[in-house]
């Protein structure tokens, strides 16, 4: 008994895979950019600024992009392996620093100093 289901071509579902991670990338990038520009508006874009729906959706996102670079590994000779680990790297220091960032804003004011005394010196 034959198989009629047409054989599925890896490099096009590699290229739909970095399409989507492209397009999630972006979308996460402009929503920082919003939230960041209330933030320097002084509007509070909220705890958390996502619903649970859209964290689940987030969620999804990185598994998807987990896949691609699984598949990735699998497809690419060793030097393009190497160039995209670095570019990961790189992605994740960008990230770290964003996240180091999001901190500052978050963290309260430091509070005035307290009031001066002078004491003489004899």
């Amino acid at each position: 008994m034959a198989d009629d289901a047409p054989l599925r071509d890896p490099l096009a579902d590699l290229r739909e895979r970095v399409r989507e991670t492209r397009a999630a990338a972006e979308r996460l990038a402009d929503e920082a950019a919003t939230a960041r520009a209330a933030h320097e508006r002084g509007a509070d874009p909220g705890p958390g600024w996502r619903t649970a729906g859209e964290r689940a959706q987030s969620g999804e996102q990185l598994a998807a992009l987990a896949d691609l670079l699984r598949t990735l590994g699998t497809l690419l000779p060793e030097e393009l392996r190497e160039q995209l680990a670095e570019l990961a790297r790189q992605i994740l220091l960008l990230l770290r620093e964003l996240v180091d960032r999001l901190a500052e804003w978050l963290a309260p004011p430091a509070a005035p100093p307290g009031p001066v005394e002078v004491v003489p010196v004899r």
